[in-house]
């Protein structure tokens, strides 16, 4: 028995030391479970923390770009401000020299004299065209330039940019020629002024580097894109002094011409090619150029336009009332003028244009004085400055809209400094009836007038 309860405790010890082996092992993996929980634990807490400092990284990023885009769109919008503020206050003097020179231009001169006030207008004119360039291109960039097409005859419409360019190249001595191919449709819907912007840029490019030869404005149907859409090709042809291939590219870039001394020979800030080409894109096309070295130059696009059946020719018709025959004075006698004008100078040159056109001006420097002027008598029609004291022209026109009698439609048309589109359509919306920016061209304002007082006689009529 006693051999017995001996071997029992022998195995109950030996029981007891395995077990307790295994007790120590599972302390042990447990501590190193533990240990490895703890450590998880911390790596996790790690993660966590580099996520929320790559939350917090992300989101303050996210700030500082919303912020760097709205300090780029405020800074857009203030250079878009200065530009248009700038185009102001130097096309405000401007109309004033290229008015003047121009009515000077209309007396007796000498050679000399009348030679020189050319070369004035000429400076003006110079001028002006560098503003327009700088405000088109950083339009351009802002992807404010926005096309606007329009039902228009493109024939007149090649004639106007051949026309314009008909002077400088005979003192060239270089001839300018327009061929037209014999399917060319008639009227068309695209954007006129942009397209005719392309032109004018090639065509004037072609003539100012080309001392001898031909200029050559080609335009053909290539194919119709289906029943109401067509290709045309415009290419512009100089004879001049080409451009080497290398650099062929670079006239395209802002500010740029193939060679540096060019600026100094023929002047021009090299920005009319970067428009140009901006232009063709936006209309969904591009400018191709095929050029030799003193050869000559080809600069080519070809537009998608739609066509316009000359069935339903409303833009014929419409160009009647636009303009006179023969580009002749046809305003009735005894039209009376309201203008307002704060700036004198420019008020004397509006007044000797309207009274050489034979109208009865009378001129005031604020809207408070248009709103007397107007209540008190009656005008045919008022041309309106923008930028007056006491009420500016906006608040005029909405308050002479809200006049009892016929003096509330009274044709208004805007006479401003500022030039660009979205001006021109604030102006629409405040109530006038038409627009002209200054410098003032002499027929561009007669050719207003008649197509107003044309539409108040029809809507005269209609009231009868």
């Amino acid at each position: 028995m006693d051999k017995e309860l001996k071997d029992k405790y022998q195995k109950l010890l030996v029981e007891n030391q395995i077990l307790l082996q295994e007790l120590l092992v599972a302390r042990k993996a447990a501590d190193i479970t533990a240990d490895l929980v703890a450590e998880q634990f911390a790596n996790l807490d790690v993660v966590v923390k580099d996520l929320d400092t790559r939350a917090r990284n992300e989101k303050n990023l996210r700030e500082e770009m919303s912020l760097a885009r709205r300090e780029a769109e405020a800074a857009n919008v203030a250079k878009s401000d200065f530009l248009a503020n700038m185009s102001h206050e130097i096309r405000t003097p401007m109309n004033g020299i290229i008015g003047m020179t121009d009515l000077v231009l209309g007396t007796l001169l000498d050679e000399n004299q009348r030679q020189s006030l050319n070369l004035v207008k000429r400076s003006a004119n110079r001028l002006l065209q560098v503003i327009n360039d700088i405000l088109d291109f950083s339009k351009i960039e802002s992807g404010k330039m926005r096309l606007d097409p329009v039902d228009f005859d493109l024939k007149d419409l090649l004639d106007n940019c051949m026309a314009m360019f008909a002077l400088s190249a005979k003192e060239k001595g270089i001839s300018l020629k327009c061929k037209q191919s014999p399917d060319l449709p008639r009227y068309i819907r695209t954007d006129s002024i942009r397209l005719m912007q392309i032109l004018i840029n090639l065509i004037s490019n072609g003539v100012k580097f080309t001392d001898r030869g031909t200029v050559t404005l080609e335009v053909s149907c290539l194919n119709h894109k289906a029943d109401n859409e067509a290709y045309i090709k415009f290419s512009v042809i100089d004879t001049g002094i080409g451009i080497e291939p290398h650099k062929q590219n670079l006239i395209f870039e802002s500010f740029s011409q193939a060679d540096s001394s060019m600026t100094r020979k023929y002047g021009g800030t090299g920005l009319g090619l970067a428009i140009s080409s901006k232009l063709s894109e936006l209309m969904g096309s591009r400018i191709y150029l095929e050029s030799t070295p003193g050869e000559g130059s080809i600069f080519w696009f070809v537009s998608i336009v739609e066509l316009v059946p000359e069935k339903n020719n409303e833009i014929a018709s419409a160009t009647s009332l636009i303009s006179p025959p023969d580009n002749a004075v046809r305003l009735p006698p005894g039209i009376r003028v309201l203008l307002a004008e704060d700036e004198p100078i420019n008020q004397t040159l509006a007044v000797a244009l309207l009274t050489k056109m034979g109208t009865s001006v009378t001129a005031v420097s604020d809207g408070l004085a248009v709103l007397r002027e107007i209540s008190a008598n009656s005008y045919d029609l008022v041309l309106m400055d923008l930028q007056m004291p006491k009420l500016n022209g906006f608040d005029t026109t909405r308050a002479i809209r809200e006049l009892d009698g016929p003096a509330a439609i009274t044709p208004i048309v805007a006479l401003t400094a500022h030039a660009r589109a979205e001006d021109r359509q604030k102006c629409l919306q405040a109530g006038m009836d038409d627009y002209l920016s200054k410098p003032i061209d002499f027929a561009q304002l007669e050719t207003t007038l008649y197509r107003q007082l044309s539409h108040r006689k029809v809507m005269l009529l209609e009231t009868d």
